[in-house]
């Protein structure tokens, strides 16, 4: 099977991992935006045949040209599936008319969230264009595909589950002699309403009674941090890097952690808890969207109900304060990673997705290999 694999800015990072793990099992053909081979190409397997795309702002037209051309290339490779790795506002647009083959696009969020700026660059319309019109749509989680079967009507047999590959890319920026520090309770990534910041800093009193010398670290950026401010109860106990973490500081970050923590509101999946794993953390997260499904409850982490900065600081006290339970449990989740959502298994799980598209677009387009419909 020949497949194409298009990716954008987006999430480059997934694109190429899951590029090195599908090199082996099929002809794979890679269309990455520049910037993102700039970035991570060094990663990337040599034996990957890659064709890089110039890097466009989402309000830059420039960007559709860009699409169109790489559409033409693909249809000049003959490939049989294509792989859009992450919504894109340009190629979006093209989606609509594309008939010569089944497009496959991962959805990794199916709406934004409450306060997610992102819908001010690209309006949630745009992005449901994916959704809407690609042949065959991958999910994170099974509560991911009922929510996206029931708001756009599409059938069950149309999308498939399978879990974020496991973020071990950032291994390779670990920083050698980097200790665990104790009691350091990491809270990763973008910071808009619905990742519940708030919840975890007014878990804070209670962290202290029982914890004594404790630190809450907070790395990422959104929207304005004054809002947070008047939550901090002891300035000592936070380390607050609000900012944009660039890639080769997030294993640093990941090391020195004991416990990552994911106080969401409302979600449909996440990719911190892959990315814990990867470094043999154990996470407390919330219960919302597909989180349940890639914290396993006791085994790598605890779930607890969101808005609950009681039972939050109760499951991290759980945690932090019986270290034979967090020893197995930081195992269990470096094993997670290493097996389940290693990029090996993952890649497997979307070749079968491949296979199983193509012969559902053969049988409806009643079409013999080999042979392209005018598209």
């Amino acid at each position: 099977m020949r497949v194409a694999l298009v990716v954008f800015k987006g999430l480059g990072w997934y694109g190429l991992q899951l590029a090195n793990g599908l090199r082996r099992l099929t002809e794979l053909h890679v269309f990455a935006a520049d910037a993102v081979v700039s970035r991570y190409g060094e990663l990337l397997d040599p034996a990957v045949r890659l064709y890089p795309m110039r890097t466009c702002r989402y309000r830059n037209p420039a960007g559709l040209l860009v699409s169109l051309r790489a559409i033409r290339h693909i249809r000049n490779l003959d490939c049989d599936v294509v792989h859009l790795v992450h919504s894109e506002p340009w190629f979006n647009v093209c989606i609509p008319f594309l008939r010569s083959f089944p497009l496959i696009t991962t959805v990794h969020d199916v709406r934004y969230h409450l306060g997610d700026r992102r819908s001010s660059v690209v309006p949630q319309w745009v992005a449901d264009v994916a959704t809407r019109h690609s042949f065959t749509l991958v999910v994170h989680g099974e509560a991911q595909r009922a929510e996206v079967c029931r708001r756009f009507g599409i059938a069950p047999e149309s999308v498939f589950s399978i879990p974020a590959i496991n973020c071990s890319l950032y291994r390779k920026w670990a920083e050698p002699g980097v200790a665990e520090e104790p009691n350091n309770i990491l809270f990763f990534g973008s910071i808009w309403e619905y990742k519940g910041l708030r919840y975890l800093m007014e878990a804070e009193e209670l962290l202290g009674r029982e914890l004594g010398e404790f630190r809450i670290t907070i790395a990422g950026t959104g929207e304005d941090f004054s809002r947070y401010e008047p939550y901090i109860r002891d300035p000592k106990h936070y380390e607050i890097l609000n900012e944009f973490i660039p890639d080769e500081k997030v294993a640093g970050l990941f090391q020195k952690a004991s416990v990552v923590v994911i106080p969401y509101t409302d979600a449909s999946q996440t990719g911190i808890a892959p990315l814990a794993f990867s470094f043999g953390k154990p996470v407390v997260a919330t219960r919302v969207g597909s989180i349940p499904e890639i914290v396993s409850e006791g085994e790598d982490g605890l779930l607890v109900e969101p808005r609950r900065p009681d039972e939050l600081a109760r499951a991290l006290l759980a945690i932090l304060q019986n270290p034979e339970r967090k020893r197995r449990m930081s195992g269990n989740a470096r094993r997670k990673a290493d097996t389940r959502l290693s990029e090996s298994r993952i890649a497997q799980r979307y070749l079968e997705v491949y296979s199983e598209s193509l012969r559902r677009f053969r049988l409806q387009h009643r079409t013999r290999p080999g042979r392209r419909d005018a598209g």
